[in-house]
């Protein structure tokens, strides 16, 4: 079926009043004719991407933190394995690990 013809059909169509709740009050109103053949504009980029140094600045300061964390909760781990907490350790650990990975399957599928 061609664009031609599609207008075709929507220009010929009985179009049904539409009336929709809104609110809680329960009032009425029209919203006008149903827009179910309506044309859709693709989205796209602009021409022009910017990216400045604040940007860089925020993605190497996401990536530092991100590592100071993870070293940090590596050394609470080591600090519990060191004193003999080894429950804690194992938790600590369970709790470094399985958020790492999952973040890394995410990355690697998106």
């Amino acid at each position: 079926m061609s664009a031609g013809s599609l207008r075709d059909v929507k220009d010929n169509a009985v179009m049904p009043r539409v009336k929709k709740k809104h609110g809680s009050d329960g009032d009425m109103f029209d919203y006008g004719e149903s827009n179910w053949l309506q044309e859709d504009e693709t989205d796209a980029l602009p021409e022009i991407l910017r990216f400045s140094s604040f940007d860089i600045f925020c993605i190497l300061f996401s990536m530092f933190t991100y590592a100071v964390d993870l070293a940090m909760d590596l050394y609470v781990a080591y600090v519990y394995y060191d004193t003999g907490f080894i429950g804690y350790f194992v938790l600590s650990l369970v709790f470094v690990i399985i958020p790492s990975v999952t973040m890394t399957a995410f990355s690697l599928r998106w």
